[in-house]
């Protein structure tokens, strides 16, 4: 077990670091009331057939058909709590980029004829665990102009059939990223409370990802996620977080001598840069963690900065796990056992890491 060296700073519990889960759009929700089609009035709450002034909601016990083949109503978010089925005689465009959500015990049908979903660049489709897609050799497309099918790009075979957790998200540049969780993607460089740093406009919350037992954060290529907003300290349950080749991973708050803190264990996969921008300090991360620079990845700092690991029983019990220079590059890992004990290589991982135990 690490010995006892420098005590941290203790955490600053005046600032609260956390926001709540919102949508893109303030407005009503669109609440489907019994199973019916989508177009009918009778299927939902007041008359309200969805438009682009709502966020659609299917309860649990009801099912909800659409039968075109071009979804054209541009939707902050659509809850699936019941089911959702999808169903025409060719395929189906959805013509903006959307936010679904599949909740437990929810489900997404795919009925079209063809088995073909097309999606914008922008679109995140998650299921929570308990959450089911059924369809027959479903492939999903990113596309850029109708008619969809003349301008695809990458695609992802569904299959016959997808259980939750499982995220699928069409980064800005249209690749296509899918994670065997529940994953907020940040896709476009900005503040950490920005909605528009994320794909589908939902910020991460404290309180949602720690009812499901974990989020995963990525970074995308292209983004530089800014942590200055967060005080120094990152209390979010992310189980797992990546930044991707390109991706930048900024940490502190300029001007804070604090550093930067982790509140939860987690598996930090660093592919692209890791910028930390505070005046001082070092950056802590919790027994339990896995650290793991990946070749080519790098470090950024105007000063040599500490990687530290403490215990999230007795916050005095720090021990460092490794000094970076103020230009370091990959590769690097190291793993910090629940007890404390470190393992270490400078060769690095060539996959993602878990190492809470």
């Amino acid at each position: 077990m690490f010995s006892i060296e420098a005590t941290a700073a203790p955490p600053d519990t005046t600032t609260t670091t956390t926001t709540t889960t919102t949508t893109t759009t303030s407005g009503p929700l669109c609440t489907a009331t019994q199973s019916g089609d989508f177009s009918s009035a009778t299927t939902w709450q007041n008359g309200q057939i969805p438009s682009s002034a709502c966020s659609v909601v299917i309860p649990t016990g009801i099912s909800v058909t659409f039968t075109g083949s071009i979804f054209d109503i541009e939707l902050p978010k659509l809850t699936i709590e019941g089911t959702f089925i999808v169903s025409s005689t060719t395929d189906c465009a959805f013509k903006y980029a959307i936010n679904i959500i599949v909740s437990a015990g929810g489900s997404f049908k795919d009925e079209t004829t063809a088995h073909k979903l097309y999606f914008f660049a922008g679109t995140i489709w998650t299921f929570y665990a308990g959450a089911s897609f059924t369809g027959l050799g479903t492939i999903a497309y990113q596309y850029t102009t109708l008619p969809a099918s003349g301008s695809f790009g990458a695609s992802y075979t569904f299959g016959g059939s997808i259980s939750g957790p499982f995220t699928f998200g069409i980064l800005l540049s249209g690749e296509i990223q899918t994670f065997r969780t529940v994953t907020c993607i940040a896709a476009k460089s900005g503040g950490f409370n920005a909605r528009g740093t994320w794909l589908g406009g939902i910020v991460p919350s404290f309180s949602f990802c720690d009812s499901i037992g974990g989020c995963g954060l990525y970074i995308a290529s292209g983004c530089d996620l800014d942590t200055s907003e967060l005080n120094g300290q990152l209390d979010i349950n992310f189980n797992e977080i990546s930044v991707a080749s390109g991706g930048t991973f900024s940490l502190g708050t300029s001007g804070l001598t604090r550093g930067f803190r982790f509140w939860n264990r987690c598996n930090l996969n660093i592919r692209g840069t890791l910028n930390f921008v505070s005046a001082g300090g070092s950056i802590y991360l919790p027994w339990g963690c896995g650290f793991n620079f990946f070749t080519g990845a790098r470090f950024s700092s105007n000063f040599a900065v500490d990687i530290r690991t403490f215990n999230l029983l007795f916050i005095s019990w720090d021990s460092l796990i490794i000094s970076l220079s103020s230009s370091f590059t990959g590769s690097y890992f190291a793993s910090i056992s629940s007890w404390g004990i470190k393992t270490e290589t400078t060769g690095g991982k060539n996959e993602s890491i878990n190492c809470h135990l």
